[in-house]
């Protein structure tokens, strides 16, 4: 028989449909005026012909023909049907697919988990999920979550420690360990990849935070900040966080009505504390005195307006319409705005509020005045479990907690008369120097 070539094929032509053989099962069938020509595999098993369609010539090449014929007659040859075979290859291919498309990628996970763990979080998770959207789901979001490898999370936590984010590279993994373990309880994956590295590898060493205000620094925190260029309001609020050692977010959360200024009680709601409970903080005369400048302040504000879009007066902090509280970032960026010794925060700020805020012992954030304050509190004479409950600190050992149910109401409001007495005593002496400068020029 003599066998097919390319040019025997280009010139093959023919008045009937016929089939032109190769040799070991392999054919090419020609139509009359078709352009393209088929192959075809032939075998005979039980009796009965089989057929099956390989390609279109020219787009499948003689030598590519051949090459798969073969492989058919190799399969007959040891006794399977190459039809059944091509069909359970196709079976098989088709399962795999529909098992790929059942597992889900990295980014559907995430937001699996963030609709059934992270629900409850005070913010629904928007932290998370912005955490997410900037460092994990653009390097992994897109792979199925049984294909990740710990190389793919060492390169997450690698980059943003690149930038300069030690904290934030240990939070983000601490974060993908959650999901992968909650993928894991939930048989999505057998193994979790974050579990060979090890959380104190990341990032570097734990460094736990102590920045204390001297009461210098505080003196000098007072004749500076009415130079920084800061807002009254947020001077305000450094002084309402000394005095009564609350959180940023507590403050910026506060509505006017958690606040009874005649009777000196701030109830802190559950849903604005860091552990969940509520809190009270009883306010001194000085710290009394800081919340009616603020409520001046946004009366004087509210009743300038001209916009009838400014909403009536709920929050302590609102925002610019006054709908809902201010971001308590934006506090923190307006006194860290105001330590940057070496770079420009603002086009059109002034040289000298740059570093207007740098104390003695260098920078310093909001939560440090928190510390502080609890710090002042104890060289007062405040004892230590009086200051824990002042800061809304739950009970570590499980025994006090239970048997010691003592609420220390009077002893927390002397302790904050003691914090507010002194740092208005430190105001008073501040204002009585600048007003002995001021004579003596």
């Amino acid at each position: 028989m003599t066998r097919l070539t390319d040019l025997a094929i280009r010139n093959l032509k023919s008045q009937t449909e016929r089939m032109v053989a190769d040799g070991e099962g392999l054919y090419l069938r020609v139509r009359p005026g078709a352009t393209n020509k088929i192959w075809i595999f032939r075998f005979t098993q039980s009796g009965k012909t089989w057929k099956i369609q390989l390609g279109t010539y020219p787009y499948m090449g003689l030598s590519e023909a051949r090459e798969r014929a073969r492989a058919l007659a190799r399969e007959h040859k040891a006794g399977l049907n190459p039809v059944f075979e091509r069909d359970r290859r196709r079976e098989e291919a088709r399962l795999r697919e529909l098992e790929a498309s059942m597992k889900p990628s990295v980014e559907k996970l995430f937001f699996n988990w963030m609709a059934i763990d992270l629900k409850d979080h005070k913010d629904g998770g928007f932290a998370v999920r912005r955490a997410f959207e900037k460092d994990v789901l653009p390097a992994i979001g897109h792979l199925r979550v049984e294909d990740v490898q710990k190389t793919h999370l060492t390169s997450i936590v690698d980059s943003i420690v690149g930038r300069g984010s030690l904290r934030m590279a240990k939070v983000v993994f601490s974060l993908m360990r959650q999901m992968f373990r909650f993928a894991q309880d939930r048989d999505v994956i057998s193994a979790d990849p974050s579990q060979s590295i090890r959380k104190s590898k990341v990032g570097g060493k734990d460094v736990e935070r102590d920045r204390v205000l001297s009461e210098s620094e505080i003196r000098h925190l007072a004749e500076v900040l009415p130079k920084s260029g800061l807002r009254e309001t947020t001077q305000l609020a450094i002084w309402i966080m000394l005095s009564t050692c609350c959180r940023i977010g507590e403050l910026t959360r506060a509505r006017w009505a958690d606040i009874d200024l005649a009777a000196g009680v701030w109830h802190i709601p559950k849903e604005n504390s860091k552990n969940g409970r509520p809190h009270v903080i009883y306010l001194s005369e000085y710290a009394q005195k800081l919340f009616g400048r603020l409520r001046a302040q946004q009366s004087l504000f509210h009743e300038s307006a001209i916009s009838v879009t400014i909403a009536p007066i709920t929050w302590v902090y609102p925002n610019r319409n006054g709908s809902k509280p201010l971001d308590r970032k934006t506090i923190s960026k307006q006194i860290s705005d105001r330590q940057r010794a070496n770079d420009i925060f603002s086009k059109r700020a002034k040289e000298v509020f740059k570093t207007s805020l740098i104390l003695t012992s260098g920078k310093w954030r909001p939560h440090d005045l928190r510390r502080t304050g609890a710090t002042l509190m104890v060289s007062l004479g405040v004892l230590p479990e009086v200051v824990e409950r002042c800061l809304n600190h739950t009970e570590v050992k499980r025994l006090r907690r239970i048997y010691q149910q003592h609420e220390y109401r009077k002893e927390m409001a002397e302790a904050w008369h003691l914090l507010g007495s002194h740092l208005q005593a430190i105001s008073q002496a501040k204002n009585r120097e600048s007003q002995e400068r001021s004579r003596e020029a």
